[in-house]
């Protein structure tokens, strides 16, 4: 509703907005051509909710596009496709069982495990050079060691599951 009078004043963008919002969710979520259930998805993942979104906000709010406005995208679209990764491992059996051809699918559930673990530590990298980089060294040194802190839990979480099915697989996501 708050962006309802963006409607009026700017009528050709905001239908351009709407036509690629339903185009996404769409492809994204149908049974035909659904994205969520295909390889590669996690390009178009990483693109529309890391870089994409940040350089558009920054440009949407008259700002110039900035280095740090693209790494902050870069650290965001890292961390959408983990989620994502995180959620095909969780419903791996039903992934696999279905024949989606997801990339988690695809190694199963060994390799899927040590992915994940590599993805996360990837993850880390890239946030703690961004807050080195942007941030003051005070809260730099305070995340790096809280989100460090937090990643042992869940990186052991994940190295201790035995299987891809019970209840083990559940406290990974909701970690």
């Amino acid at each position: 509703l708050f962006g309802l009078p963006a409607l009026f004043r700017y009528p050709l963008v905001m239908t351009i907005v709407g036509l690629l919002t339903a185009l996404v969710l769409v492809t994204i979520n149908s049974d035909q051509v659904g994205m969520k259930y295909r390889q590669w998805t996690e390009l178009a993942v990483f693109l529309l909710f890391g870089p994409i979104l940040t350089i558009g906000y920054q440009i949407s709010c008259g700002g110039q596009i900035e280095e740090e406005i693209v790494f902050l995208g870069f650290v965001t679209g890292w961390f959408s496709v983990f989620t994502l990764h995180l959620k095909n491992f969780q419903q791996l059996m039903q992934n696999s069982q279905a024949g989606f051809d997801n990339t988690i699918a695809y190694l199963g559930f060994e390799k899927g495990k040590k992915f994940l673990v590599v993805w996360w530590l990837l993850f880390l990298m890239i946030f703690n050079v961004y807050h080195f980089s942007f941030t003051s060294l005070y809260w730099a040194w305070i995340l790096c060691v809280a989100s460090g802190l937090v990643s042992l839990a869940f990186i052991a979480s994940i190295l201790a599951l035995e299987s891809p099915l019970g209840s083990g697989m559940e406290r990974v996501y909701s970690l």
